[in-house]
């Protein structure tokens, strides 16, 4: 049955066939009857495009369904691991509770201490221009709704300069929107895929050189060099900057035993990347905060604060901040800092009941997008009894005692990125003083 929306989508060009018909119909049949034949000429045309929009959007619905499904299969996951493995050999790979994921991990020098200034460097304010291809455009009918604020501005990765140790250091970043890093990077991911479905070639027979050869995209994101070195600048990609956590705070609602809790959450259906996998909030794009309209460049200069946008997803992932999703009544950056969450973790921080701490740059090898990875250490004893209420993002949000985290996770899929905030955070200082890190691994 026809929607009011797609009514009122095709009302304009039906009117207008409506004109052109009745304009010809005026010199052949001037009676009612032309009336008639151009009334029913129009109401054709508008149920054959109503028709057609519901069946192509049903089409691309199903091969987006069939698409992250596929994803999440474990022939799938275990056939991507060894072709991500190859090309991207000589990176330190994410290893969680014995086994490997497709993520990749860089080990951050160690300068950079909250609030982290100087930490990104921002190159470029204009929003670049992009050719879509008509199968980009393909993948971006396939994720339909699940893509949200597409026009959203936010910081991609230009470069990552590395210490005499080889340590990520300073992060060149450049402006992008959603779209821009959903076409250029999680592309790849959908790139992989089909290779897998219309291949299925013998690993054993292909290097690095043979795999690109059926992976354009991703040949293009490489531009020539080996995947260790491509991670570091990619090409003629965006991938949006992602922000993620680790959040651990003491419980001490049980009053006579206090015990330390990770936050962990299971990602809704409805979301563009790892739909249903288990991961660590806050966890999410390094955007400016505003509206998709936004287009003065001196907004995205003053949105330009890692920290701040850091603080936003931790409010908004865990204590549901829909306020912080996007900004219509007011453009000023700044404001995100008033929010009472962020306050009180500002507060925590500033009498060392809180701690953040910069974990290193993890990369998603399926889909080459970067994450700086933090971890949030709350010790106050109040802050437990703020209610966890997820986000659209993800509703099932919990804390979970670090000695139960490795069961819970063996009940699903853990995403890549967050096996690797996990693994950086177990060897993390702050979590060996504690014990937390014994405890989570079971030694």
């Amino acid at each position: 049955m026809a929607s009011r929306r797609d009514i009122l989508k095709f009302w304009p060009s039906a009117l207008a066939v409506f004109g052109t018909v009745s304009a010809i119909t005026a010199f052949v049949q001037p009676d009612p009857s032309g009336l008639l034949f151009c009334v029913t000429i129009t109401i054709i045309y508008l149920v054959g495009r109503i028709t057609f929009q519901h069946y192509s959007e049903t089409k691309w619905d199903r091969q987006g369904r069939d698409l992250f499904h596929g994803l999440s299969t474990p022939a799938y996951l275990e056939w991507q691991q060894e072709i991500l493995e190859t090309l991207y050999c000589g990176l330190e790979i994410a290893t969680v509770y014995g086994r490997r994921y497709p993520a990749a991990i860089i080990r951050p020098s160690l300068r950079w201490q909250y609030p982290f200034s100087g930490l990104c460097e921002l190159t470029e304010v204009e929003l670049p221009k992009i050719q879509i291809s008509k199968k980009q455009k393909a993948y971006i009918k396939m994720l339909g709704r699940s893509l949200k604020w597409p026009h959203m501005k936010g910081f991609a990765l230009r470069r990552i300069r590395l210490d005499d140790q080889s340590r990520a250091d300073v992060i060149d970043v450049v402006t992008t929107n959603f779209l821009q890093n959903v076409i250029t990077t999680h592309f790849l991911e959908w790139e992989l895929y089909k290779f897998y479905n219309e291949n299925r070639l013998k690993l054993k027979d292909l290097d690095q050189a043979k795999i690109l050869e059926h992976l354009s995209r991703r040949a293009i994101y490489h531009n020539g060099r080996p995947g260790r070195l491509a991670v570091l600048e990619p090409v003629s990609a965006y991938p949006l900057i992602g922000l993620q956590a680790l959040v651990v705070f003491r419980d001490t609602r049980t009053s006579s035993n206090p015990i330390w809790r990770i936050i962990t959450a299971k990602r809704s259906n409805e979301v563009v990347v790892r739909p249903g996998f288990f991961q660590f909030q806050p966890a999410g794009g390094f955007e400016v905060y505003g509206t998709e309209d936004d287009d003065d460049d001196y907004l995205v200069s003053e949105g330009f604060d890692l920290t701040a946008a850091l603080f936003r997803e931790f409010s908004e992932e865990l204590f549901d901040a829909k306020h912080l999703q996007v900004k219509p009544d007011s453009r000023d950056p700044s404001s995100v800092l008033s929010d009472p969450h962020i306050q009180q973790l500002l507060a925590l921080i500033d009498i060392r009941k809180a701690f953040v701490d910069y974990l290193g740059v993890v990369i998603d090898l399926a889909i080459l997008k970067h994450d700086l990875s933090f971890m949030i250490l709350i010790a106050d004893e109040n802050f437990c009894r703020n209610p966890f209420l997820g986000s659209w993002e993800a509703k099932n949000i919990l804390g979970i005692p670090p000695q139960e985290l490795r069961s819970v996770l063996s009940q699903g899929m853990l995403s890549g990125n967050s096996a690797a905030l996990l693994q950086l955070a177990m060897e993390s200082e702050r979590l060996r003083e504690l014990g937390i890190s014994k405890d989570l691994t079971g030694t």
